[in-house]
């Protein structure tokens, strides 16, 4: 079991390091977070005192979470963070799979300033066109595939979008590689499509159904779920109207598939007819990318999913 605990810096940089360096003492598995909303924040030798000593520092303009000083900062996050199972609880600790996905999903959250933004698709058309092509092609395309397809074209029209964060640097990705997320009984797996805008439909559905499962057996090789420049979370089959996904890094966004959904439409007549449509929420670095560059990207492939026939052009 992982123990967390997040406390605010107040303004004394031996203060604060002292007060990692006993919770780091007293549980060495603890995961300690200095959150720096300070006027002044803390001085660079402080802050690799902080991190010598395990603990994660960031800086935020998000309200207070506790201000703790001194022996009470100490006595304070000993005591949250000694706090065990109660009677009847069953205790599991985190290995293999899991430990992993609880590490970087913490790192994540941590270390990104996310901004979701949230956009429905009218996939009516999307919806004929898959049917259609099943009928021509015989071939079972699901609605992911052309999801796939459709923000693999669509991310190589925005190379803003295919960024990383390295140490204070931009690294501008060369290649669409899509993940995948899969859900596995033992956790979260991400396998990567390369070069994902140069395939044809054919050969990407090919790819994603290989990889996932693959995934699902555990055969996959470590180069398989490495090296992705955008990830994809697809929790529509679950009914899932809206959601916010975590950026898996080092990519720069996320893109949550939700539910289609049957609704009723008014057009300029009055008239009312029923729609499929569908919700997508894009979740990115807002270190890298800026909220009308995700807008720009998400109201693009909105309407490239509007109008199917382009996603094969």
């Amino acid at each position: 079991m992982i123990r967390i605990y997040t406390f605010t810096y107040a303004g004394d940089a031996q203060e604060a390091v002292a007060c990692v360096r006993c919770a780091r003492t007293a549980l060495p598995e603890a995961v300690v977070t200095v959150v720096d909303d300070s006027a002044a924040p803390v001085p660079p030798e402080a802050r690799r005192a902080l991190v010598a000593y395990g603990a994660r520092y960031r800086r935020s303009s998000f309200p207070r979470c506790g201000n703790l000083r001194g022996p009470e900062c100490v006595r304070g996050i000993i005591a949250t963070l000694a706090k065990g199972a109660e009677d009847g609880d069953t205790v599991v600790k985190l290995s293999g799979m899991r430990k992993v996905v609880a590490e970087r999903m913490l790192q994540s959250h941590t270390e990104i300033p996310p901004v979701t933004q949230n956009t429905k698709v009218d996939v009516t058309a999307l919806m004929r066109f898959r049917k259609s092509l099943i009928e021509t092609a015989g071939k079972k395309f699901s609605v992911n595939d052309l999801i796939l397809k459709a923000t693999a074209k669509v991310l190589r029209a925005h190379p803003e979008v295919l960024v990383s964060y390295d140490n204070g640097q931009v690294i501008q990705r060369a290649h669409v590689n899509l993940g995948m997320a899969v859900a596995l009984d033992a956790g979260l797996i991400v396998p990567v499509i390369r070069d994902a805008d140069k395939m044809g439909l054919d050969e990407l559905a090919a790819k994603a159904k290989d990889l996932a499962t693959r995934a699902k057996e555990n055969k996959l090789t470590t180069d398989e779920y490495k090296g992705s420049t955008f990830s994809v979370s697809n929790l529509g089959m679950f009914g899932i109207e809206t959601f916010t996904p975590i950026v898996n890094q080092p990519d720069a966004g996320i893109l949550g598939v939700c539910a289609i959904q049957d609704e009723l439409v008014m057009d300029d007549e009055g008239n009312i007819s029923k729609h499929q449509v569908m919700r997508l929420s894009f979740t990115y670095d807002h270190r890298l990318i800026d909220g009308a560059v995700a807008a720009k990207f998400i109201m693009d492939l909105r309407d490239l999913l509007q109008s199917p026939m382009n996603i094969l052009l």
